[in-house]
């Protein structure tokens, strides 16, 4: 709108230019013809200076336009101006106002800053009190430990720990017992719980192992190791901290370890009865459920033997006293667990697990036998 009101100015100014130029020559003509005295004066007719009063009226009516114009101007641009001004003002209150705000925080943060200080000066002075109390205490243990240091060189004259006596002779107790020892000591060994001897070098109890005296001998059974009974062959003690102490059947347990384990038979004749189980297969897997199929157990067989002695000829159902006898207890199958993965068999002669379709069967269990 500013824009097109200064056009518009310019273009009446422009006009004005024009008109009052054109004024002076019709003054200039004007002159000439109202009679100076110029050789070339000549005279006009008097529509002339109606023209030239036409143009002067036309020129004070575009002037007065024109001021009209420069005065409508000049209050638009006055309005502007002020609008100006007060959008200033505004922002200039705006300003003024966050700077003030920002002005408290800083008043804030330098009162929360001097706060800061006034602890840190009282921490620093509880820290000096504490390190002069330190030093104070630490001056103090020093004074006692000189008084402790001539204490002991009175009592330097004392038997070292282990010596006893007035001539400071070597304690003879073992780790499980203290000696009484001393200047004034007798030497005695005192044992520890559960240990005995002048020494403290056995159990307590007879039916203990040395040196933990925690565990019973063979022969001797329940919390207290006591001895264990007589009994005859084939029978032998039921020992140990759970034994209840009855004369029982030997009975040997043979695992699964991979490789052959030995058995002697007893040097008196008896009755041998044997208990044999193979191990079981691997779990099948049928893969378009992701289903695992339970492996087989193994299958046992229970045989009986009569140990003899000094017989040349014996069957098959008897055995030589003190022949080492070979245990191979098989091994468990392999799980089967996807279809390019073999699911081997278990140690001692188990199979290797087939495949049909989408199913795999497990390893087969190894077998055990007695050789």
């Amino acid at each position: 709108m500013k824009a097109c009101e200064l056009n518009s100015e310019r273009d009446r100014k422009r006009k004005w230019r024009f008109l009052f130029a054109c004024f002076l020559l019709e003054v200039l003509f004007l002159g000439q013809a109202s009679g100076q005295q110029d050789p070339y004066c000549v005279f006009t007719k008097r529509d002339s200076v109606k023209g030239i009063k036409v143009t002067t009226d036309l020129l004070r009516s575009e002037m007065s336009e024109l001021n009209i114009s420069l005065a409508s101007s000049m209050q638009s641009l006055n309005r502007g101006t002020i609008e100006a001004m007060e959008n200033v003002t505004t922002s200039a209150s705006s300003l003024l106002n966050s700077t003030s705000s920002r002005l408290v925080n800083v008043e804030v943060l330098t009162n929360n800053s001097v706060s800061r200080v006034d602890e840190l000066e009282v921490q620093s002075f509880n820290i000096t009190s504490k390190q002069e109390d330190m030093e104070q205490t630490l001056a103090e243990l020093m004074l006692e430990l000189a008084e402790l240091q001539g204490e002991v060189a009175i009592l330097s004259e004392e038997c070292d720990r282990g010596y006893f006596g007035e001539n400071c002779t070597m304690c003879n107790c073992t780790n499980e017992g203290i000696c009484d020892d001393g200047k004034k000591g007798s030497g005695r060994c005192i044992c520890f719980e559960g240990v005995g001897g002048s020494r403290c070098e056995q159990c307590r109890s007879a039916g203990r192992i040395w040196p933990d005296c925690t565990e019973c001998m063979s022969g001797y059974f329940g919390q207290d190791c006591a001895a264990c009974p007589v009994c005859n062959e084939p029978t032998q003690c039921h020992d140990g901290l759970d034994g209840s102490g009855e004369c029982i059947q030997i009975e040997y347990v043979y695992n699964f370890t991979g490789s052959a384990q030995q058995f002697v038979i007893p040097p008196y004749a008896s009755i041998l009865l044997v208990d044999v189980y193979g191990a079981s297969g691997g779990q099948g897997y049928y893969f378009v459920s992701d289903a695992r199929g339970r492996g087989g157990k193994g299958c046992g067989v229970t045989a009986q033997f009569s140990v003899v002695k000094g017989s040349a000829n014996i069957s098959k159902s008897e055995l030589h006293i003190n022949t080492t006898l070979y245990v191979y207890v098989g091994g468990k199958g392999d799980d089967a667990i996807n279809q390019s993965s073999d699911a081997f068999g278990g140690w001692n002669g188990g199979g290797r697990g087939d495949w049909i379709g989408n199913y795999r069967g497990g390893g087969g269990g190894g077998g055990s036998d007695i050789r």
